[in-house]
């Protein structure tokens, strides 16, 4: 009872920042600066090229898996491959079912520059 109390008085000491996400906490702050429009514009600028940067890593970690599970089963005997490929379908299937953030991703990800 007293973890529960405690618990809520620091949600409701938090206020609205408790329910912002991963990425609100920085926009409630930039937001409460008095931001002109050239600052606006700049930070736009900023969220998107890292953006595009984190898509862009995306793309070697997806590259770098692909090449090292095409190592590992160069190595595997065929009943191993299957077994190996039926183990990492189930793990993906589990994956997918628990929906972590990366899975809400959009699939297509975005020409950069």
């Amino acid at each position: 009872m007293k973890r529960t109390l405690l618990i809520g008085a620091l949600l409701a000491a938090a206020g609205t920042a408790a329910f912002a996400g991963p990425h609100g906490d920085s926009r409630m702050l930039l937001n409460s600066l008095d931001l002109t429009s050239a600052q606006k514009q700049q930070l736009k600028t900023i969220r998107k090229e890292a953006r595009n940067e984190r898509f862009k890593l995306m793309d070697q970690m997806d590259d770098l898996r692909d090449k090292t599970n095409d190592r590992i089963l160069a190595v595997l005997t065929d009943d191993q491959k299957k077994a190996y490929i039926a183990a990492r379908s189930d793990r993906m299937k589990q994956r997918m079912d628990k929906r972590c953030d990366r899975d809400k991703m959009p699939m297509k990800r975005p020409k950069y520059d």
